[in-house]
């Protein structure tokens, strides 16, 4: 069985790679500049480099990664009868927001970066609530790579792929530009959401195919 599934994750992350390629470059890219600076000046960095349109269009993409949506996404792909993608996201999800609030419960002083910066002037787009605790990792992002690697992993083109995957880099940015999160949560949350979804993807497709060869033989 773990062969079997070792051989299934391999295959998705085969059929995925247009998908993953801007996650990857995002969190090595992210990653090496984290090794070379520190969170803190990377995000000062982040706080000058606001513009109108950007407030706009990451207020929204934002909810691209929230939990309500997922939900609703779920319950849709069930009421349409999608039951493989529904039970794919929906494991996924609840996996990898486990592990999520997992750890961020466990760190002390877990601060967002209205907090971790009390008392300068951080740029707040306006209608956004700014949040304080549970910084580490971050949920949305976690969301996001879920969302749009499950609907990825049921397409065969390649175009549309890596566009969901530019969309799911696009809530991890969102987090930051909004000052929800650090840059190295949206990292975190996305490596371990992108490690559940493989995972849940390729023991669904083990059993499918296990399921399949039952009723063959």
């Amino acid at each position: 069985m773990v062969t079997d599934i070792s051989e299934h994750i391999k295959t998705i992350i085969k059929e995925n790679l247009a998908f993953l390629l801007p996650g990857f470059l995002f969190w090595s890219g992210g990653g090496f500049w984290l090794y070379l600076s520190n969170k803190r000046d990377i995000h000062l960095w982040f706080d000058k480099q606001h513009f109108p349109i950007g407030d706009y269009l990451f207020k929204y993409i934002t909810y691209l990664g929230d939990g309500f949506l997922l939900i609703t996404v779920i319950v849709l792909l069930f009421i349409v009868k999608r039951k493989f993608s529904a039970k794919a996201l929906l494991y996924s999800f609840l996996s990898s927001t486990l592990i999520v609030q997992v750890i961020k419960r466990a760190i002390p002083q877990n601060h967002r970066p209205h907090d971790f910066f009390y008392g300068q002037d951080l740029y707040r787009v306006q209608g956004v609530n700014l949040l304080v605790d549970g910084s580490f990792p971050s949920g949305h992002s976690a969301g996001a790579i879920c969302l749009f690697f499950v609907l990825a992993s049921f397409t065969h083109r390649q175009g549309l792929k890596f566009i969901l995957g530019i969309a799911a880099i696009l809530v991890c940015l969102s987090r930051i530009y909004l000052n929800q999160h650090f840059l190295i949560d949206t990292i975190a949350g996305g490596i371990i959401a992108f490690c559940c979804t493989v995972l849940v993807l390729s023991v669904l497709r083990y059993k499918e195919n296990a399921k399949a060869g039952t009723k063959h033989s």
